[in-house]
C-alpha cells in the first residue's frame, strides 16, 4: 500500500493531495498567528470596548479583502449557479465561502496536529483524510502510530519523499528503498523484488556495508565452530538437509565463480510454493580426476525421473527449476512450467547469435528436447539480464530463480543488475537462519571434499550422500 503511493503515475495524484494538504496547513498557520496578533493588539468599538470574537473578525477581514479581488479580476464569480440559475446574494455567497474556509482552516489545523504527533510522511497516508476530521480522530490515529515505534520510523523516512515530491515532482524510490533497507523496516528479500520489479537492481551496494555484513556473518559462524578463522573445508548445515561450505564467503568476498552448492544452500533458504520444485544443479559434462571435461550423453536423466515421479504424485499442474552447470565453467537456469507448458532457460550469458536470432540451438536445448520430448512443451531462450564479468553466473541464476518463485519476470537482456546485491541477499537470509537456530554443525564429507576439489558434481541430496558415506 506505501509503496504504490510512491509510484510515477500514484505519485502525480498524490502529489495533488499532498500539497493541498500542505497548503491548509500553511493556510491554518497563518490565520492562527492573525488571531493571536489581534488578541494581543484588540481592536476598539465605537465605545472603547474591546471586540470579541477576533477569529470572526479576520476571517471577515480575509473574505472582504478576497471578494475586492475578485470583484475586480473575475466579476462572475460573484454570482453563484442556483437550480434556476438565478444570482444569489451576497450575504448567501459570503455565508458559503466563510464555512469552506472554515473547513480548510479545521482541516489544516487538524493535519498540523497530526504532522507534529507523527512525522509529515504521515500525509502520503491513503487514509489522512480520514484521520484529520476531527480532533479525537487525530488523537486516536497519533496514538495507533506512536504505540509502533517501525511505524514511526517508516513515516519518518517518508519525510524526505514528501519533500522531493513537492520540490521535484516525483519521490526518489531507489533512496526509500535503502533506507527502509538500512533500517530493517522490512524483509530484505521483499526490498529485493520491489528492487527488481522497479529496475532499481543496478544500484550498487556499498563495499564497506558489504564487508561489513561479511565479517558479521564469519564471526558468528566461527564463534559456533569454536574457531577463529574459518578454511574452505569448514561446513554447517542449513535447516538440518542443506550443506553449506565456508569457502563460500571468500567467493562473494573476492568476487569468485560460485560452486554448485554454493547456489543449493542459497536456493534452499527461499520460501518455495508447494506447487514449485527446486532440483539440485545438473551439469552437462563430467570431469575426471585428471581434470578432462566430456559431455554426458543424458544428464537429465535423474531430474527427468524425480519430475515423472512428481507427476504420478499429483495431477495438479507444477513449475520445476533447475540451475544447469555448462563445461564447469558457467551456470544458467532451467524452468519446465506445466501451466504455460513451456521450458524457459534463463542464460546471462548468451552468444551474440542468440540475442540477434533466429534462434540457434545449444548444447542445453539439445540435452533438453532430447530428455523431455514426451512433455510437448515449447523451448524458449527466455530474456535475461546479462552478466558483466566473468564469475557472477551463479549469482544470477540466485537472483532469476528467486525472481520467478516469486512470481516475478527476471527481467530483459537490456536489464542491468549488480551481484553485489544478491550476495547481500544471501548474507542476510544466513544471518536469519543463525538468529533463529537453523543452522547447526556438520563434518565435511569425503564425497564433498572430492567435489571441493572439482572432480565430480553433486546428483544426490546432502541426506543421500551423508547415507552412502554412513554404508561405506
Amino acid at each position: 500500500m506505501w509503496f504504490n503511493m510512491l509510484e510515477a503515475g500514484n505519485a502525480r495524484s498524490k502529489e495533488g493531495t499532498i500539497r493541498k494538504m500542505l497548503e491548509w496547513i500553511g493556510a491554518s498557520v497563518w490565520h492562527d498567528a492573525e488571531v493571536q496578533q489581534a488578541i494581543e493588539a484588540p481592536t476598539l468599538t465605537k465605545r472603547g470596548v474591546s471586540r470579541k470574537r477576533m477569529a470572526t473578525l479576520v476571517l471577515d477581514k480575509y473574505l472582504g479583502e478576497a471578494r475586492d479581488n475578485t470583484a475586480i479580476e473575475n466579476p462572475e464569480k460573484l454570482v453563484l449557479k442556483s437550480n434556476e440559475n438565478r444570482p444569489s446574494s451576497p450575504d448567501l455567497a459570503k455565508i458559503k465561502r466563510r464555512k469552506r474556509l472554515n473547513n480548510i482552516l479545521n482541516t489544516g489545523r487538524m493535519s498540523r496536529k497530526l504532522v507534529q504527533l507523527t512525522s509529515l510522511g504521515i500525509l502520503f497516508d491513503p487514509n489522512i483524510w480520514s484521520y484529520v476530521k476531527s480532533q479525537e480522530k487525530v488523537d486516536k490515529a497519533a496514538s495507533v502510530f506512536q504505540a509502533d515505534s517501525q511505524k514511526m520510523k517508516f513515516i519518518s523516512i517518508l519525510d524526505e519523499q514528501v519533500k522531493l515530491l513537492v520540490q521535484k515532482g516525483q519521490p526518489d524510490l531507489a533512496q526509500f528503498l535503502n533506507l527502509l533497507d538500512f533500517h530493517s523496516i522490512m524483509p530484505l528479500r521483499e526490498i529485493t523484488n520491489l528492487r527488481a520489479e522497479y529496475g532499481l537492481e543496478r544500484e550498487p551496494v556499498p563495499q564497506s556495508y558489504m564487508e561489513m555484513a561479511l565479517d558479521q556473518l564469519v564471526e558468528k559462524i566461527s564463534h559456533m565452530l569454536g574457531k577463529n578463522s574459518l578454511s574452505d573445508d569448514d561446513s554447517i548445515m542449513v535447516n538440518g538437509e542443506t550443506e553449506l561450505l565456508c569457502g563460500m564467503f571468500d567467493r562473494f568476498r573476492f568476487k569468485k565463480w560460485l560452486k554448485c552448492y554454493d547456489i543449493a544452500v542459497a536456493l534452499a533458504m527461499t520460501d518455495i510454493p508447494a506447487f514449485m520444485k527446486v532440483g539440485r544443479s545438473i551439469s552437462l559434462h563430467k570431469k575426471d580426476r585428471k581434470g578432462k571435461v566430456t559431455a554426458l550423453s543424458e544428464p537429465f536423466s535423474r531430474w527427468k525421473k524425480d519430475i515423472d515421479m512428481y507427476r504420478r504424485e499429483s495431477k495438479n499442474s507444477k513449475v520445476y527449476f533447475c540451475p544447469v552447470n555448462i563445461s564447469f565453467s558457467h551456470f544458467s537456469l532451467l524452468e519446465i512450467n506445466e501451466q504455460t507448458q513451456m521450458i524457459y532457460h534463463y542464460d546471462s550469458m548468451v552468444s551474440g547469435a542468440i540475442l540477434r536470432g533466429p534462434r540457434k540451438d545449444t548444447i542445453v536445448k539439445q540435452k533438453v528436447e532430447e530428455a523431455f520430448k514426451d512433455l510437448g512443451f515449447g523451448y524458449i531462450e527466455a530474456p535475461t539480464p546479462q552478466q558483466k564479468d566473468g564469475w557472477s553466473c551463479g549469482l544470477m541464476v540466485i537472483r532469476n530463480a528467486r525472481q520467478r518463485i516469486s512470481g516475478l519476470s527476471v527481467g530483459t537482456w537490456a536489464d542491468n543488475v549488480d551481484p553485489d546485491r544478491v550476495i547481500k541477499v544471501v548474507v542476510s537470509d544466513l544471518q536469519t537462519f543463525l538468529d533463529n537456530d537453523a543452522v547447526q554443525l556438520n563434518p565435511l564429507s569425503k564425497k564433498r571434499k572430492m567435489m571441493a576439489e572439482g572432480v565430480q558434481e553433486p546428483n544426490r541430496s546432502s541426506k543421500r550422500l551423508k547415507k552412502i558415506n554412513k554404508a561405506s
